[in-house]
This record gives structure tokens, sequence and C-alpha cells, in this order.
């Protein structure tokens, strides 16, 4: 079972996504990587997974919505 330490997530700094307030990347603990933005609502989303049809563990989905709320209130949203 992967920890909180096993997700890694960096915000862009200028995010040009149509309808979107922020976007970054992520690697899940199996090295698997994503692009990551976050709506004009606050719902966060994929826009693309290096493996098709991934979906991770409850731990790294758990850890990645941890880190992306530290990441992005670090950055003042």
């Amino acid at each position: 079972v992967g920890g909180s330490g096993s997700v890694s997530v960096s915000v862009d700094k200028v995010t040009l996504h149509p309808g979107a307030v922020a976007s970054g990347t992520v690697t899940f603990s199996d090295g698997v990587t994503g692009k990551w933005i976050v709506d004009n609502y606050g719902r966060p989303g994929f826009t693309e997974v290096s493996r098709k049809d991934y979906r991770p563990s409850p731990a790294d989905a758990q850890a990645f919505m941890q880190e992306l709320g530290a990441a992005l209130q670090q950055r003042g949203f």
C-alpha cells in the first residue's frame, strides 16, 4: 500500500487549457504519469495518462488529492 509520499504532483506556471483554472502533472507510485486540470468548478480531471485505461490504486488516488490540494494551496488557489 502506497503512502502519501509515493505520488508526486506539480502545478504548471501557466494554464493553457480552456475552462481550466489550474493544470499540471502527476506521477503515481507505480510510475504511471498523467496530466491533470482543475476546472472552474474546482473539479479535477485528467487530460492525458501514460497507460491506457489506467486507474490509480485507492491509496494513490487519495494521495493525489492530498498532494493536489497542498500544491494548489501553495499557489494561492
